[in-house]
């Protein structure tokens, strides 16, 4: 990557399969089935870059996901594609990362506030059941204050309480001002932390822009206390889909109150930072993104047939009162990241993954995507159904490299072995330049078997071994990432001549118009002169006292020696025509 020039460059390595395609398998329509994928493709993403069990690596992620691909390929109905996804989002496991139905929670209330106490004298517990947000329940908190300040030990039931458009329950405790009567003294809320991204770091080799990931903490606001507040019992009854006010974590973290859950599972959803995404066909799922510093089930109760029995475990509790913090729960994590293996045509799951891999590298992290001058989410769907599609390894490794094409970008390109059958990894040591739409030789170097070989600069190149010029361009063309069509021009310009190592086959026309066929040497050790096309010393001085520096030639190593040697000049031309060996920041 040069980070000069400010360009996402991507070397997309062609991912491996584990097994072959099974035979005979079907599921739903082409176009229904490529919507599916293209869903679990952005779903991809989203877990791979934002969820913390991804922090330190994707784990099994992408060997789940490939699971997932082959039976969403295979799904017959909507509901067999929710199976795909649900058992791809268990391997997280993470109760909060899950699709999602519409149902209401078990034992929710429709009912209003309410304010009660239960036992005698100093046995009693103030047990207020909030089940619903709505525009009373801040009033009637409000008129509960007394009894919140003299009670010695208090129950708040949340089950039923959800998220809306319009308030939650952290704002509803601080509008109605009780939340500052439950701590013994202003208590600071757990931090949210959350994962944060600096650029794209590479997956393999090192890159001139020093990024990486990682995560930070968002600090929690501070609760004062009331006047009069002291430390007494507070137990907290919810269930997985509770909206938690944040004060809540904070006073179990500090000892001075345990949640007790209605239901199977300790993990509190309210305790976590979480993403909605929709995969299409009613199909709902929730991201974890972020993670309190707190807030996990001190005890796990199932509703009874008969009573409630949660409500009744946090009574016995409240009079035992809690006295120690809770630890705040760690973060679901996978293993460190598995390599994937290396084939030169992998299996369909693998195929589309390598296509999930690229869309999402684009979509969060490159850096001109409104230049791209195309739908972006389009380009998923059609890279999907060319991926699957592909049916052996040339047709895989072009595929990869039509996907490149589509950002557009002379310095996006793909690297790989099969693509050497396609360009070819020999050379011939001339530099070509389209002019008035043919490849035109403008420089030849001085190598003494090119240069008795008879080619010529002014020579047009008509064939190059036996296949018209104009052919192999666009043979070529549709498969390398550019920016503009003179950098196509550029680009095809230098590749046209590669082929098989030895020698190519060429026709040319030169000076008056006549056709040459001519055997000139190609080897892999000619690239070297496409690279730094120019002889002579790297560093000169011009008359008028000017200097004059190669920057395709010019190593780091020679930058302060260039700068003492040309300390006294009036200028210094920089002459930037072919490409910097990374001295940008040495130069500046």
């Amino acid at each position: 990557m040069s980070a000069a020039v400010g360009r996402l460059t991507m070397a997309v390595a062609l991912l491996c399969a584990l097994s072959q395609p099974s035979a005979g398998q079907t599921g739903a329509a082409d176009s229904v089935r490529i919507a599916r994928l293209s869903a679990v493709g952005r779903l991809w993403g989203i877990v791979k870059y934002f969820h913390p069990a991804l922090a330190s690596g994707s784990g099994s992620w992408n060997a789940n996901t490939v699971v997932a691909i082959d039976a969403v390929r295979a799904a017959r109905s909507a509901a067999d594609y929710s199976a795909a996804v649900s058992h791809l989002l268990a391997t997280l496991r993470d109760p909060v990362t899950r699709v999602v139905t519409s149902a209401a929670p078990a034992h929710a209330s429709t009912h209003s506030v309410s304010v009660s106490w239960r036992g005698e004298g100093t046995d009693s517990t103030l047990v207020v059941a909030i089940p619903v947000l709505d525009s009373q329940t801040v009033t009637v908190l409000r008129q509960a204050i007394p009894e919140l300040r003299r009670a010695e030990r208090i129950v708040l039931d949340l089950r039923g309480l959800r998220v809306n458009d319009e308030t939650d329950a952290t704002n509803v405790f601080a509008a109605s001002g009780i939340d500052s009567l439950l701590p013994a003294s202003p208590i600071a809320v757990p931090a949210m932390r959350m994962r944060m991204h600096s650029g794209f770091p590479t997956e393999s080799g090192q890159t001139s822009g020093r990024y990486w990931t990682g995560s930070y903490d968002r600090p929690g606001e501070t609760v004062p206390a009331a006047a009069g507040a002291r430390r007494r019992p507070i137990i907290f009854v919810v269930n997985s889909d509770s909206d938690i006010p944040r004060i809540a974590f904070a006073l179990q973290h500090d000892g001075q109150a345990k949640f007790i859950v209605d239901g199977e599972t300790a993990d509190l959803e309210a305790a976590a930072a979480t993403y909605s995404f929709s995969l299409g066909e009613g199909i709902e799922t929730t991201i974890r993104i972020g993670q309190l510093g707190g807030g996990v089930a001190d005890t796990v109760v199932r509703h009874g047939s008969s009573g409630d029995t949660p409500l009744e475990a946090a009574l016995a509790l409240a009079r035992r009162g809690p006295t120690t913090p809770t630890p705040a729960p760690v973060a679901p994590r996978l293993a460190a990241t598995v390599p994937l293996p290396s084939a030169p045509y992998p299996a369909t799951g693998y195929r589309v993954l390598a296509a999930y891999q690229w869309w999402n590298a684009i979509h969060y992290f490159y850096p001109y995507k409104s230049l791209i001058g195309e739908d972006w989410d389009a380009v998923l769907p059609s890279s999907i159904a060319r991926m699957e599609s592909a049916q052996d390894s040339m047709a895989y490794a072009l595929s990869v490299a039509t996907m490149a094409t589509h950002i557009h970008d002379s310095h996006g390109f793909v690297i790989s072995p099969t693509m050497e059958g396609h360009y070819g990894v020999a050379y011939v040591a001339a530099h070509l330049q389209y002019i008035a739409g043919e490849p035109v030789v403008v420089a030849v170097a001085p190598d003494s078997l090119t240069m008795a070989s008879g080619l010529r600069v002014g020579d047009v190149i008509l064939r190059v071994d036996g296949e018209d010029a104009a052919t192999k361009r666009a043979r070529l063309a549709p498969y390398i990432p550019h920016s503009t069509p003179q950098s196509l021009d550029a680009l095809v310009a230098r590749g046209i001549l590669s082929g098989v190592t030895g020698t190519a086959r060429l026709t040319v026309r030169g000076a008056h118009d006549r056709v040459r066929e001519l055997l000139v040497p190609r080897t892999a050790a000619m690239a070297q002169y496409l690279g730094s096309p120019r002889s002579g010393p790297v560093m000169k001085l011009l008359p008028g006292n000017i200097g004059y520096v190669d920057l395709s030639r010019l190593p780091v190593s020679m930058v302060d020696s260039m700068f003492a040697q040309f300390g006294h000049t009036v200028a210094i031309i920089f002459d930037d025509r072919g490409y910097p060996q990374g001295t940008a920041w040495s130069i500046a």
